[in-house]
């Protein structure tokens, strides 16, 4: 495949003595068909005249055409770090240029100025190959180069069958990898699984262990159940991670989307974010009020064949007819006489936990319910957006304390099964595959 070679010309382009210079030594053993010289303008207008010779005899003994172009650079000193602005050319070559595989040479011009590529290199996550060509050994001896217009090419000493490859691949992406390193530590600290998925598609490293670690935290994260097939898969590795062990068992399909919903509904507590963790409550004690009910209904055979029940359980609109054969009175109680049917809100719930004494946490559910209505009040008129996160932390930080003593209650039986720690765990195990990270 044909690439693309963006280089700096130094002051030993395109020859050093009888030999090549970084450049036309790229151009000699890869194939190159496009070409972007950087320069200061001094550099490429003394050099340019014997660069497109050089290129011409390359393209001469290998029969082939390379498009160059030509970018001078505006620079004051090419011994000044600080005077290289490389990214916005450098992103124009890449969008000039899409689809293509670029290479890069790391040994053409200053120190500063090559350091300046591979910072660009490192920091854009660019992608392609780099390479270093290193100079022919002193002991062969060094020969005046003669005046530019009477070189003749021909007497090079690559030119020879017997000459070196001088090219070495440079491993920048070590330093790509400790970026990354970095960058993946620092989202991770604040648990942003979006982020740390995102970080880490942009870079190309190859370590499934690690990209299944963070679907499965990103997912957790914001999913109310687990994908079964990613599920099973992952814990084939990761054991410890399982957050409800009997999850095979489709009874207790509810107990682990309830949670799912806590550890995720936690996690945002743990981030700070208070104003979304409140109005994330909602569904989650919604579905824990839902679990007591069916779990009452099926512990006194209450009308478990009825279309009441069944529409319940399934999160079906309810009609008022199905609640009216079911029990008079609850519908009464409901207050359901205005519409045909309703879809249940948490009101609808805690009037249902009251109705049939359901009332172990009863008190709990009510804190929680009134809490997360205040905080959702006060949000809906806040037009300017002025409410922060410390003003709705202490309404977050007494919902968690109700709603983590409840789940504790209602999964008593279930205590050694549940794994609290979850989030907690699969940082720990991101970091260590986060630190282990290699190139090839």
């Amino acid at each position: 495949m044909k690439k693309t070679l963006i280089s700096f010309v130094g002051i030993t382009d395109p020859v050093r003595g009888n030999y090549d210079g970084p450049l036309l030594h790229l151009l000699r053993h890869l194939e190159i068909e496009k070409v972007y010289l950087l320069g200061t303008m001094d550099l490429l207008e003394k050099k340019e005249v014997f660069i497109e010779r050089a290129i011409d005899f390359i393209e001469t003994i290998k029969n082939c055409k390379i498009k160059r172009k030509y970018i001078k650079l505006d620079i004051k000193n090419p011994a000044i770090f600080s005077d290289f602005n490389l990214t916005k050319i450098i992103d124009k070559i890449y969008e000039e240029n899409p689809n293509v595989s670029f290479v890069y040479n790391m040994t053409s011009a200053t120190t500063q100025m090559v350091a300046a590529l591979a910072l660009d290199f490192v920091t854009n996550n660019r992608k392609g190959d780099t390479y270093q060509v290193f100079h022919y050994a002193p002991s062969e001896g060094k020969t005046v180069v003669p005046e530019e217009e009477d070189y003749d090419f021909e007497n090079l000493y690559d030119n020879l069958e017997e000459a070196p490859n001088r090219l070495v691949r440079t491993n920048i992406e070590s330093f790509k990898i400790s970026k990354l390193k970095t960058e993946l530590e620092t989202t991770l600290k604040v648990r942003d699984y979006t982020k740390l998925m995102r970080i880490f598609e942009e870079y190309d490293i190859e370590n499934n262990e690690l990209k299944l670690l963070m679907e499965y935290a990103y997912n957790a994260n914001r999913l109310s159940e687990f994908n079964e097939i990613q599920l099973k898969n992952l814990l084939k590795i990761y054991p410890n991670l399982l957050r409800f062990k009997k999850y095979k068992n489709k009874n207790y399909r509810h107990v682990n989307i309830i949670l799912n919903y806590f550890l995720s509904w936690e996690n945002e507590l743990y981030k700070e974010n208070y104003v979304s963790a409140m109005l994330k409550l909602k569904p989650l004690f919604y579905e824990i009020m839902k679990y007591m009910i069916i779990k009452f209904f099926k512990e006194n055979d209450l009308g478990l064949d009825t279309k009441f029940y069944r529409s319940f359980v399934r999160g079906n609109k309810i009609k008022k007819d199905d609640i009216s054969d079911f029990n008079e009175e609850l519908e009464e109680r409901l207050n359901s006489s205005y519409r045909k049917e309703i879809f249940f809100d948490t009101d609808h719930l805690i009037k249902i936990l009251e109705y049939f004494n359901i009332d172990d946490y009863l008190e709990e559910i009510k804190i929680i319910r009134k809490e997360e209505f205040d905080v959702r009040n006060k949000l809906a008129h806040d037009i300017d957006n002025k409410i922060k996160n410390r003003e709705v932390k202490d309404s977050a930080e007494k919902s968690h304390k109700n709603v983590k003593k409840i789940i504790k209650g209602v999964f008593k039986e279930h205590e050694s099964s549940i794994n609290y720690q979850f989030f907690s765990k699969i940082d720990k195990l991101i970091l260590k595959k986060i630190t282990e990270l290699q190139t090839k």
